[in-house]
């Protein structure tokens, strides 16, 4: 490839919007991000995610300078973005779609104005980088992303690590010599194999569209995050799943009725997070008025009080506004809630075993520290 208009990407662009190359002032660029510590290693950890844009539109000499690279985002953070990564892009991605749609634009050597448009084409990472930029498993017998699940890889007999060792001939012509050769790569092994089918973006967008089904927790509501569980149903191998966290949540207008789903339930998990954690906080401090040991957060979060036990609790946040307070605590003591809680509790716990073991399970119930909770003991019974 002498420059990146001899590219496969290049000419499928090309054939996919013929107006496009037209216009020799339409860009084609490609992006480049990693992090790094800004600071020495004695130095309390940082991370930094610099986001570069390249336009190849240049000739090749000039496409990698300095004074062409362009910086378009920073990602600063105490910790690592990890998965967030997509969700603190949004602002780069909401900017890039309307430079394919087109922005106005002045040409001062013809002096007049006209639109122009942008399509992004590349991403340059490490391996490391790029598995938390697209949303792909790096770890297990799914990591390469041109082989996908036709892949060759193996584990190591005694080390138990995956191998790529001699996956590389199905490449090769099918009249190269080294096709056939026995003991060169892999003892007693020769490969006429077809490479893998490279996949189009539209299969590629399927795939990712069937495996984000869930979100993972009101924090992630703009990145669209797919559980692993469920994008592991497609190879079987939760620690294998190819998209394994993540896909970009870009609503267009045609799914308006999906996006504002997505943030209805964003919203309820929302309240029923900040719910929990305040009758959790204020359980606990009725235990401690009642000079209990404290265990474990389970042993007291959903613990079944009568409403005279929870009128004696005083917690600051209720002080100025008894009324609402004590509507508040009959509410948590009442037969109809806590047997729509321990419902819930149930339901929730289930799903999680069926995911876990099967979908064969026992359900009992059982006191915890001679207390009656809503906390259900699941004992599991594989039924081979």
């Amino acid at each position: 490839m002498a420059h990146p208009a001899d590219s496969y990407a290049w000419k499928a662009l090309d054939e996919f919007d013929p107006e496009f190359p037209k216009d020799a002032r339409n860009i084609r660029f490609g992006l480049a991000t990693d992090g790094f510590t800004p600071f020495n290693e004695s130095a309390a950890s940082y991370s930094c995610w610099p986001v570069f844009a390249i336009p190849y539109n240049l000739p090749p000499s000039m496409c990698m300078k300095y004074e062409f690279i362009f910086l378009c985002l920073i990602i600063p953070s105490p910790k690592h973005p990890g998965p967030k990564l997509n969700m603190m892009l949004q602002p780069l991605i909401k900017e890039l779609k309307q430079l394919w749609i087109g922005v106005e634009a002045y040409d001062i050597s013809l002096k007049q104005k006209f639109t122009l448009r942008a399509a992004y084409l590349w991403s340059i990472h490490d391996f490391l980088a790029y598995g938390i930029f697209a949303g792909w498993s790096v770890y297990g017998t799914l990591t390469c992303l041109i082989c996908g699940a036709d892949t060759r890889c193996f584990r190591l007999e005694f080390g138990g690590k995956i191998c790529y060792f001699d996956c590389h001939r199905c490449w090769l012509s099918s009249d190269d010599i080294f096709r056939g050769e026995k003991n060169a790569f892999r003892k007693d092994t020769v490969c006429y194999d077809e490479p893998p089918k490279r996949l189009s973006g539209q299969e590629i967008a399927d795939q990712l569209a069937s495996g984000c089904t869930t979100l993972k927790g009101p924090s992630n509501i703009l990145a669209g995050y797919q559980d692993k569980e469920a994008g592991a149903g497609q190879h079987g191998e939760e620690e294998d799943a190819g998209a394994d966290e993540d896909k970009y949540f870009c609503v267009d207008p045609s799914e308006v009725d999906y996006a504002e789903k997505v943030l209805d339930q964003a919203a309820m998990k929302i309240c029923n997070d900040t719910f929990s954690n305040l009758r959790l906080h204020v359980t606990n401090a009725w235990l401690k008025s009642q000079g209990q040991q404290l265990g474990h957060f389970w042993d007291c979060s959903e613990m079944y009080l009568t409403a005279e036990e929870y009128e004696q609790i005083r917690h600051p946040l209720f002080e100025d506004q008894p009324g609402p307070y004590k509507a508040l605590c009959e509410l948590w003591a009442s037969e109809d809630f806590q047997e729509r809680s321990k419902r819930h509790r149930n339901e929730e716990y289930g799903k999680e075993m069926c995911r876990r073991y099967g979908d064969k399970y026992d359900w009992r119930n059982a006191p915890i520290d001679g207390r009656q909770v809503t906390w259900t003991v699941i004992h599991v019974q594989r039924h081979d």
